[in-house]
């Protein structure tokens, strides 16, 4: 998860410098945004579908507004391009990994060999990803491991 992401960081600060440092930058930057995707894949994009999937009851609300944000993100991207420019563009973009990068550093918990019902009261609790999440974990997993 947390290589993923790195790669989406450096990738976006890749794409921000070959924007701003190299004149006929197209094959550069579309070499990067393949590193990029490898990165995403393996990291953010498919875990928050995996935790919808798990979690939730309405997953076809979560599926649809995804899915719009996704077409909304496309149609404006062009829009972004003309009117602030691809570096700053790609510098928006490298904030906001870098933030989440620093929250799924900090703040994501893992929830490996904790049962989904346990995942799914958290979370109805909205303690999942509060720094008493840990806590909680290792305390569940020990009473299962002592019963």
């Amino acid at each position: 998860m947390m290589i993923g992401q790195t790669i989406i960081v450096v990738s976006l600060l890749a794409c921000v410098l070959a924007t701003m440092l190299v004149d006929k930058h197209e094959i550069i930057t579309t070499a990067i945004l393949f590193v990029y995707i490898l990165g995403y894949s393996i990291s953010i994009g498919p875990l928050f579908m995996m935790y919808a999937v798990e979690t939730l009851s309405n997953i076809q609300l979560v599926i649809q507004i995804y899915w719009g944000l996704m077409i909304l993100l496309t149609l404006t991207t062009d829009i972004l391009i003309e009117t602030i420019g691809l570096p700053i563009m790609f510098g928006i973009f490298f904030i906001c990994s870098l933030l989440s990068l620093k929250f799924f550093h900090r703040r994501m918990v893992e929830t490996k060999d904790v049962p989904k019902k346990e995942i799914k009261s958290l979370l109805e609790k909205n303690e999942f990803i509060w720094e008493s999440s840990e806590y909680i974990f290792s305390q569940s997993i020990k009473t299962e491991t002592q019963v």
